[in-house]
């Protein structure tokens, strides 16, 4: 698992469903992790509402701890792929002044 400090850039439209254990959500969400670094990540359940309500807040940075699934990995042109999946984010808060 990897935690760190992003900024959400955008976010997919939610996608639906209902599966064996009833209904679920996701979304796909790419996290702006420094100036020109950038992770692709899915978002399940309360974590894909999260970021569609604080999708696009300007300046505004978060903490997602995200999962790799390394198992699920593929090799495509000397390229490594991974799955990554976000467990779940928190809102970094402002400091108290002294």
């Amino acid at each position: 698992m990897l935690k760190l400090t992003a900024k959400i850039e955008s976010v997919s439209p939610v996608r639906e469903g209902t599966g064996w254990n009833g209904p679920w959500k996701c979304c796909d969400v790419v996290f702006k992790v420094a100036d020109q670094d950038r992770i692709l990540a899915t978002a399940f359940g309360d974590v894909c509402d999260f970021c569609q309500s604080y999708n696009r807040q300007e300046g505004k940075e978060i903490t997602p701890i995200i999962r790799f699934d390394v198992q699920s990995s593929t090799n495509f042109s000397g390229r490594l792929f991974m799955k990554a999946t976000v467990d779940s984010i928190e809102e970094m808060q402002p400091c108290e002044e002294i």
